[in-house]
């Protein structure tokens, strides 16, 4: 491929010629400064019909309108504002609470365990052998330090005859019995002091309830955690 050189009179030609086009374009650009002619008031009838339209448009889009699942008269909260105060009342956190440092188990002979611990609702003294709209439960389970695995579970909760509650010392108690082999080789692992992790978990004052997904909503979930070993 050759090289084209331009000449001296090939540049002052492309000079002029910048020149001319954006003078040009100067000469376009700005407005004559007169206004417009007066446009007429808008009608309200005209705005609420838009907005009418654009509100059924919102509500056909969007899947978690209210109108999706409840329609018609009735008890039922029909609104946001009355949605989101009927919701406020699930899960609120720090009402009732496991008494920090009080969880403690031990096996007793070779078939029992002994959970203790203590419970409070605003600060005062709970009783962990309530049953009306109330749910508890506690798991042991084993922690296995080379693998960072738990290998190994069993439930503490025991029956009602089982869950004791001293009203003088606010301390509740759950004894629980096994029979079962694997169940036996937990509560010697217990007694051996084996490393673990004991839960305990619920929900006072329950407000829905959904037996078939397994799901308990209400107002005050709690938990407690025991670690034990090393």
């Amino acid at each position: 491929m050759k090289n084209k050189w331009w000449t001296r009179s090939d540049v002052l030609s492309r000079l002029a010629a910048a020149s001319l086009l954006a003078f040009g374009l100067a000469a376009c650009s700005g407005d004559d400064g007169s206004d417009g002619a007066p446009g007429k008031d808008v009608d309200p009838a005209v705005v609420d019909g838009l907005q009418q339209q654009i509100d059924e448009l919102s509500q056909a889009a969007n899947a978690e309108t209210c109108v999706t699942c409840h329609v018609g008269d009735g008890a039922v909260a029909r609104t946001g504002p009355d949605h989101q105060n009927y919701y406020n009342q699930f899960y609120q956190d720090g009402i009732v609470k496991v008494a920090q440092g009080s969880m403690a188990l031990t096996a007793v002979g070779a078939n029992q365990t002994v959970l203790t611990f203590k419970m409070t609702k605003n600060g005062a003294s709970f009783d962990c052998r309530k049953t009306e709209a109330f749910a508890i439960g506690s798991y042991w389970s084993k922690y296995e330090l080379g693998t960072k695995t738990f290998s190994d579970y069993m439930s503490l909760k025991p029956s009602a005859s089982g869950i004791s509650w001293n009203s003088a010392t606010n301390v509740c108690t759950f004894t629980k019995s096994y029979t079962s082999a694997g169940d036996l080789a937990n509560v010697a692992a217990i007694a051996a002091n084996a490393n673990a992790v004991v839960q305990l978990y619920g929900t006072d004052e329950i407000l829905e309830t959904n037996p078939e997904k397994h799901i308990t909503s209400g107002k005050y979930p709690f938990a407690g955690v025991l670690r034990i070993g090393t």
